[in-house]
């Protein structure tokens, strides 16, 4: 019995908190002038359908651009 206490007290410790799971996510976001000047690079590229999708990635840019982890496609930002 003891034995199954120490494996689920392992299991617990690989677990991630919510606390440090929203510190990760909040780091990988972008800020609100870096989203914007990405979104305005976007509005003005020619693969931009229907003002929220790219035709090259085929992602909705206006997610997109708030993740420091993402990057255009055609590498315009």
């Amino acid at each position: 019995m003891s034995e199954d206490n120490n494996e689920q007290e392992d299991l617990a410790s690989e677990v991630p908190s919510p606390l440090e799971e929203t510190e990760e996510l909040i780091s990988q976001l972008s800020t609100a002038e870096q989203a914007e000047a990405r979104l305005e690079i976007c509005k003005g590229c020619p693969s931009l359908r229907l003002n929220v999708i790219c035709r090259t990635c085929q992602c909705f840019v206006v997610g997109k651009v708030w993740f420091n982890n993402q990057s255009c496609p055609e590498d315009k930002w």
